[in-house]
């Protein structure tokens, strides 16, 4: 059986016709012809390949033969390198099926099923997620099949798996544009009679939610444009031609927000022509419009109709009225070419160039908060300037100011989430009311959105601190302050987390009713207003566990695993809980009917968080079962029901109960009250270190065991300190200096035997605005600890010979000055992932290598990630993700051997190397 499959790959200069043949014997082997080619043909090309071990290549005259043998490689590949010139662009890696994911896809698509090879879906595709094995086959079975082929498996995986058409419906037009509009996919259109005719056959399926094809090419032609803007014309040629319609009538019918992105992209790539075309094509007929600039635009319509000759400046003005007008619909797709290229073709001193160029800048920011990135401020604050810049004006000025500030605004508090720095977010807050909002009145919306955001911030560190009544009275007032303005979603977050905090306090008081009761609230919350479905699911779980807890110390055991029911089992850590729970409620089921449990289930205690990520806690659960088991044998040896009973109620109890994992914490200044003393536990020494690599955090967790150990001599610990600080040192050195200055300095190369001294010289000189914490760094390093003697002098003198011993004051100074930097270090250190997987949707399952407690998180991102590779990923809160994007620019590989330990020791990592 032969598949073919034509396409490109995005950001690259690569065009390739691919050709798979199945032998019919050899069921591991697959036959590949594949022919490649420039998209730029004038670029510099002289093609190679690389592929997986026990693979045959023969080059011919019309490419090459390629033969990989699935009993030698888990994962085909192939890889296509050009070896002329410097052209990194032409590098790609084209992922090619297991023999059986060709197997399956045909007995399926023939109506046969999985034909006894469901098995081998759920071994090959392991996951802990039900049915994602599925989904994760269907984005296999996507580079072989057919359109038509494609969703007849579709509908066969979404009758077999609820989870499957749960997924497929929640999503269905994201689904059809990374299905159909990928290049590089065998389903992808071939032209705009193509799209129509697979919209109409996606909206004959009944699992699937229908789609509009005006909807789709607005997010289409978004995405185009984007990768036009970064890449060239070129690179996006074919796709936008096939998108292109064919007829005038079809192009009559495009809604006036697809039609001018079309205009946009073709005026972009200087392909005036076509772009001329289309618009007389398209205004030969009245189109309806609506909003505030109804009448400008079509006066501007009229006139381009009317003219002998388009003036290009006309189109320019056109298109940035047409962007206005849009700014306050439901869909973003496109706004921001219309702004960017309306600007581009008016002239430069014109002011409606400028205003243009403002709201070019406005939605580049709110792009940036989208995606993270630092510089949003950087676009607000070139807004703002640009409005600054107008002196008289027929524009709304000082609203639009309002807006751009609102805007500096949001920007600040993603920065604050992502970092997770509240004293640096705090900082800005103070700074941005002082220099941009001291013209405002105090009452305006702005100035309480920003005080609010202040008292939210504050309530996160007091409830990381073990402040809870300031915490409640903090929340309290944010509450209040968002309540006075439109940010509904802040206001929704923060009442949330006011329930989160009071279902905690409940459930650690033991009041389990009370408990299910908040975290459904604020599951009904996150689920509705925030659009958070993880949390959702979890908090939703959470309150069901909570239930069956009361019901089981009410000793009602059919009502305790009624609620177990209704947990979903998707999140990994309320799954455990369930399964856990329900194991006890057996054994104890069997000890009121007075049998002995013939297998117990062997779990282990659960680390996880609560209150969106800010309190660690753990459960025990399994010590109940173990006790009441032992209960079933003593009762049986005459020891009393009564004594027994009571043992298990106060086991019960206490194993049903969170306990906060302890860390030291000095709390004789502190009043204490009953909520004080529930978290007593909880230090930031636990959040600044849960930032750090696992090695880092390894190694301290190492010295927290030597100090209780040591003697006399702490001069061992010293040593184990800065060696612990010059392998943080290792890995800021790596990531920042290739963020700064795109590879590693030859200062620091190599770096696995940089010293700690030259480290440290190194990154006194990191610029500020990439390492913001440079000149605070420096004082540290600076000053001397013991006498006479800086941090390196102390590093020296310990792994050289000198100095060999250290009393316990002398450690104790070291220790408390590294652990300055560490706790200065861990807001920006960059957090450390490996590629385990890719799905169906293009995201990348990583295994994180930090000491929090989040063990995996979903990558999405341009970038080509290898499997089994490590990365750096920029510096963030993950813990209360699931999922993140980040730009294929902010992905760095970590390549420095003393940075990569942090595989060694992870025990996640551990773990599977023992399986």
């Amino acid at each position: 059986m032969e598949y073919r499959r034509t396409g490109s790959e995005v950001g690259s200069d690569v065009k390739y016709h691919i050709t798979y043949n199945i032998p019919v014997q050899a069921n591991e082997i697959v036959e590949v012809t594949l022919q490649v080619s420039p998209i730029d043909s004038d670029s510099p090309h002289e093609f190679g390949l690389n592929t997986p071990p026990g693979s045959r290549v023969n080059e011919t005259d019309d490419g090459y033969e390629v033969e990989l043998n699935f009993n030698h490689t888990e994962e085909g590949w192939i890889e296509i390198k050009n070896t002329a010139g410097d052209n990194s662009r032409a590098s790609i890696k084209l992922d090619i099926p297991h023999p059986k994911i060709f197997e399956i896809s045909r007995t399926i698509v023939e109506g046969h099923g999985f034909f006894g090879q469901e098995s081998w879906l759920e071994n090959h595709f392991s996951t802990q997620r039900e049915g994602y094995h599925l989904i994760s086959f269907a984005g296999q079975a996507e580079k072989i099949l057919t359109f038509r082929d494609y969703i007849k498996l579709l509908s066969f995986l979404a009758d077999q798996h609820p989870r499957v058409a749960n997924v497929l419906a929640e999503n269905s037009q994201g689904y059809f544009i990374n299905r159909v509009l990928k290049p590089s996919e065998a389903q992808s259109i071939t032209s705009f009679n193509d799209l129509k005719f697979k919209i109409e056959l996606y909206n004959e399926q009944d699992f699937l939610s229908n789609v509009d094809i005006n909807e789709i090419l607005l997010e289409c032609l978004d995405g185009i444009y984007r990768r036009q803007r970064n890449s060239g014309y070129q690179y996006v040629e074919d796709l936008l031609t096939r998108l292109l319609p064919e007829t005038p009538d079809d192009t009559i019918k495009l809604s006036r927000e697809v039609f001018t992105i079309y205009l946009a992209c073709l005026l972009d790539g200087n392909q005036e022509k076509r772009a001329l075309e289309l618009l007389r094509n398209w205004l030969s007929e009245s189109h309806k419009t609506d909003g505030e600039l109804s009448t400008k635009i079509r006066q501007y319509e009229n006139e381009i109709l009317i003219g002998e000759q388009i003036e290009i400046e006309k189109i320019g003005e056109y298109l940035y009225y047409v962007g206005f007008n849009r700014i306050d619909t439901e869909s973003e797709f496109g706004i921001l070419s219309l702004f960017e290229v309306g600007q581009d073709l008016m002239p430069e001193s014109s002011e409606l160039a400028k205003v243009a160029e403002f709201w070019t800048n406005m939605r580049l920011g709110e792009r940036k908060i989208e995606s993270s990135n630092k510089s949003a401020q950087d676009a607000f604050n070139e807004a703002i300037s640009l409005l600054d810049s107008l002196e008289e004006t027929e524009f709304k000025t000082d609203e639009w100011k309002k807006d751009a500030l609102s805007g500096k605004y949001r920007a600040i508090v993603d920065s604050y989430e992502t970092q997770s720095d509240a004293e640096s977010a705090i900082e800005y807050l103070n700074q941005f009311v002082d220099d941009d909002l001291s013209e405002l009145d105090p009452d305006s919306d702005l100035v309480e959105q920003v005080e609010a955001l202040r008292h939210e911030l504050i309530s996160k560190e007091n409830i990381r601190n073990c402040a809870v009544e300031l915490a409640q009275e903090n929340l309290k007032k944010a509450l209040e302050l968002y309540s006075r303005t439109d940010l509904d979603k802040a206001r929704d977050r923060v009442f949330a987390r006011q329930q989160l905090l009071e279902g905690f306090l409940h459930e650690v008081k033991r009041e389990f009713e009370s408990a299910s009761e908040k975290y459904q609230v604020a599951s009904e919350i996150h689920n509705n207003s925030l659009n958070n479905q993880d949390i959702a699911n979890r908090y939703s779980d959470l309150s069901d566990i909570n239930m069956s807890k009361f019901y089981l110390l009410e000793g009602n055991i059919v009502l305790s695993r009624q609620e177990l029911e209704d947990v979903s089992g998707e999140i990994t850590d309320t799954k455990t809980h369930r399964d856990d729970l329900r194991s006890v409620i057996n054994v104890f089921d069997d000890y009121v009917g007075e049998n002995i449990t013939e297998e117990l289930h062997y779990g282990s205690e659960i680390e996880t968080t609560q209150v969106n990520d800010l309190i660690h806690v753990r459960y025990d659960i399994n010590m109940a079962q173990f006790v009441i088991y032992a209960s079933q044998y003593l009762r049986q040896y005459g020891v009393e029901t009564e004594i027994l009973d009571s043992i298990i109620e106060i086991t019960l109890s206490d194993a049903l109960t969170p306990n906060t994992i302890q860390q030291e914490l000095d709390i004789s200044e502190a009043p204490k009250t009953e909520e004080r003393e529930l978290l007593l536990s909880i230090s930031m020494d636990e959040v600044w270190q849960s930032k750090l690599p696992t090695h880092i955090h390894y190694q301290i967790e190492k010295l927290k065991i030597g100090e209780i150990t040591a003697a006399s001599d702490f001069s061992g610990l010293t040593n184990i300190l800065t060696t612990t600080l010059e392998l943080l040192l290792v890995v800021i050195s790596e990531y920042y200096s290739k963020k700064a200055y795109g590879s590693v300095e030859d200062q620091v190369t190599p770096l696995d035997k940089t010293a700690l001294g030259d480290l440290i010289t190194f990154i006194r000189g990191l610029p500020g605005d990439e390492f913001p914490i440079v000149e605070e760094l420096d004082e540290l390093f600076s000053e001397n600890i013991l006498p006479d003697r800086e941090i390196s002098q102390i590093r020296n003198a310990g792994h050289h010979g000198g100095d060999i011993r250290h009393s316990q004051d002398q450690y104790e100074k070291v220790r408390d000055k590294i652990v300055s930097i560490f706790r200065k270090i861990s807001p920006y250190c960059p957090v450390i992932v490996e590629i385990e997987d890719e799905n169906s949707f293009g995201q990348y399952l990583c295994v994180v290598h930090w000491g929090g407690i989040k063990t995996r998180i979903w990558l999405q991102t341009d970038a080509e990630l290898e499997e089994g590779e490590l990365y750096y990923i920029p510096p963030g809160d993950i813990q209360s993700k699931h999922h993140i994007h980040v730009n294929s620019d902010s992905i760095y590989s970590c390549e420095a051997t003393r940075a990569r330990n942090a595989r060694e020791v992870n025990p996640v990592s551990m773990a599977e190397n023992e399986n």
